[in-house]
């Protein structure tokens, strides 16, 4: 069995008390220990315990899991090259993302780090429905009780919506941008989430890549 570990740090870690900027300064050491490939740095000692002898198993998965971390910010995106396996954004343009990218590589390339792979992927809400409309209108309906907040401008600009080809070629702007893992958010009553799969198998996958 293959593990993944996703970090982020954002509004969510706010509303549960924690501090931004502690988090992020604890990743590091998190790294190491999580992949055994060292120390916890100095800095972060009093931060983050190093495990006991006894407890120090090695990880099935050579290195340790693959660590993703998301986050569109400059620092974000620093960290994602410095330290992590790979990067997953959400609620960005194709052109945003290839943006990011760029910074991305440029600071992977300054760090002199050297990894097999590193992954780019992204999670993209996605609406399959019989035009554009409805799709934006069950997605804005439905996004917008799951963040409290008016989601119809951020729906607009950053979801997959619409006909199966007007999704597929969403898709295809991604690819184009340098996305390679896409985790798709089907959005909408969850009742319909089985049937809207299916869908999406039936009508989409079958574009892909044409």
């Amino acid at each position: 069995m293959r593990f993944l570990l996703g970090l982020v740090g954002g509004l969510e870690l706010l509303r549960l008390g924690g501090d931004i900027g502690d988090a992020c300064f604890q990743l590091g050491g998190a790294r190491a220990v999580a992949s055994h490939q060292g120390k916890v740095d100095a800095a972060c000692e009093t931060k983050i315990a190093e495990p006991r002898e006894e407890h120090r198993r090695s990880p099935a998965q050579h290195g340790g899991p693959p660590i993703w971390l998301g986050g569109r910010s400059d620092a974000a995106l620093r960290r994602a090259a410095q330290i992590a396996d790979g990067w997953m954004s959400y609620v960005v343009t194709p052109d945003m993302y290839r943006e990011s990218l760029d910074k991305i590589e440029v600071e992977y390339d300054r760090s002199g780090r050297a990894i097999e792979q590193f992954v780019s992927a992204h999670l993209l809400f996605t609406r399959l429905d019989k035009d554009y409309e409805t799709a934006l209108n069950a997605a804005v309906k439905s996004l917008s009780i799951r963040y409290s907040m008016d989601f119809r401008r951020a729906a607009e600009r950053y979801c997959a919506l619409g006909t199966a080809e007007q999704i597929a070629q969403n898709l295809q702007e991604f690819y184009e941008a340098g996305v390679r893992y896409v985790i798709l958010d089907l959005v909408g009553p969850y009742q319909e989430r089985l049937d809207h799969l299916a869908a999406f198998a039936d009508e989409v996958l079958p574009l892909i890549g044409k």
